[in-house]
């Protein structure tokens, strides 16, 4: 596909339908990120044998992500992604050209590219905000929408996040209300949240954590109980973890932390990952917008 200047190439894998029974309309399926590639996802959507009964589903690796071309993988740290944006320059890369928006004209290409008329459009994460986009730029070609893990389409997603991440500790803490041995244990999760929070704001947890040192900061434990947040087998732990922090039990905390990579570990064992230049072309002007 050519845009402007820029030739893309981008794979597309189509899981067939599991039955002989006569076809119904194909899905395609986004997936999050910005920057996650669908070859990471084929396992976990080829088990949705309900909806693939008599649908083939359609993924693809839109520009900048996975094995498309060019594709704007680099190491999450500041100087790799100086190198990187070294690199795209020299190679005349616009990154204006990877948003939202063109991922559409990504999607939309496939689309007319096998004969599909209309489809079911799958979004997970941040394919949701893509998989809105589209429905409203090409309604005649989208049959449904299946939105997983819906992503706000608006931008301001960092402040809205923060919310939603203490709402998540409000229902956590109601749970183990419900629960007496887990009240007994704990008691109040909100306050001893915020008092992990605080307290290492002001003076800094040190944990070994899979075999590296991090210092925990108020921003860095926000983030570390958000992942854990994000991850459901971690959810039973989550309580012990905020409480491990509140009480700076640092070798508790990094046994919890420990466990979760990893699971993180063997959950990324033979995949692309991330495509983090494509991320943060996207994520920094539409996000901060």
């Amino acid at each position: 596909v050519m845009d402007g200047n820029l030739h893309l190439t981008f794979p597309v894998t189509i899981l067939p339908p599991l039955s002989n029974k006569p076809p119904r309309e194909p899905v395609v399926f986004i997936p999050g990120g910005p920057g996650a590639t669908s070859y990471d996802d084929i396992a976990d959507v080829a088990r949705y044998r309900r909806l693939r009964e008599r649908r083939s589903v359609v993924m693809v690796d839109a520009r900048g992500s996975g094995f498309a071309d060019p594709s704007l993988t680099c190491e999450a740290n500041f100087e790799s992604l100086v190198e990187c944006r070294v690199a795209f320059d020299m190679r005349g890369l616009d990154l204006d050209a990877f948003s939202t928006d063109r991922l559409v004209d990504d999607i939309e290409s496939v689309r007319l590219a096998l004969g599909i008329r209309r489809w079911l459009v799958w979004g997970s994460s941040y394919g949701s905000k893509v998989a809105l986009l589209y429905g409203k730029r090409h309604p005649q070609a989208t049959l449904r929408m299946l939105l997983e893990l819906p992503y706000p389409p608006q931008g301001g997603l960092f402040v809205e996040e923060m919310g939603h991440r203490l709402d998540a500790v409000a229902v956590l803490d109601r749970e183990c209300r419900r629960q007496r041995s887990c009240w007994r244990q704990y008691g109040d999760l909100k306050r001893l949240y915020a008092d992990a929070i605080l307290g290492a704001q002001q003076d800094p947890l040190t944990i070994e954590a899979a075999g590296k040192s991090q210092i925990l900061d108020g921003v860095a434990l926000f983030s570390l109980i958000a992942e854990l947040q994000f991850d459901t087998r971690m959810l039973p732990e989550l309580p012990a973890a905020i409480a491990a922090a509140a009480r700076r039990d640092s070798p508790r905390l990094a046994d919890i932390v420990s466990r979760f990579r990893a699971l993180d570990s063997a959950d990324e064992e033979g995949q692309r990952g991330l495509a983090v230049g494509l991320n943060l072309s996207i994520e920094c002007p539409e996000k901060l917008a």
